[in-house]
């Protein structure tokens, strides 16, 4: 029986705290390699060419970050070609001023980054695919 004190209220407030421990617990146990999370770096030179194409597509930054990654991987693969070897293809060593961001990506994308060991170029992959973006966006075909 149980005692005066314990109510049927308290033991499923209990249980709801005990589970969202758990589950804290098991978020901080998870890597960024288990939720796809990749580290950005995109220099602060090109925040006004982000800036337009946030215009003109009306994406945020991140999601224009998610499309430049899955359009350089497309195209390298339409073109049978290594991403290194695109015209374009930045040097880390022109990164300084930089903003950071962490973007989780698809699976897909997260595991063929991974099955070309470009996890750690993914800055270089983000801002490829920006700047083709804009040259074929705002670049090609100017408004006005």
């Amino acid at each position: 029986m149980s005692s005066p004190n314990s109510t049927p209220i308290s033991g499923v407030s209990q249980r709801a705290s005990d589970i969202a421990r758990e589950n804290r617990e098991s978020r901080q146990n998870v890597s960024d390699e288990d939720l796809n999370l990749v580290h950005v770096q995109v220099p602060r030179s090109l925040a006004a060419k982000v800036e337009e194409l946030m215009d003109f597509t009306g994406l945020s930054a991140k999601n224009l970050f998610y499309m430049s990654v899955h359009l350089v991987l497309s195209y390298a693969k339409a073109k049978s070609l290594k991403i290194q070897d695109l015209q374009g293809y930045p040097d880390q060593q022109e990164f300084h001023d930089v903003s950071k961001y962490k973007l989780e990506l698809s699976q897909q994308d997260f595991q063929e980054l991974q099955t070309q060991e470009l996890l750690e170029e993914v800055s270089q992959c983000v801002i490829l695919g920006l700047e083709f973006l804009y040259r074929r966006l705002i670049e090609m075909n100017p408004v006005g």
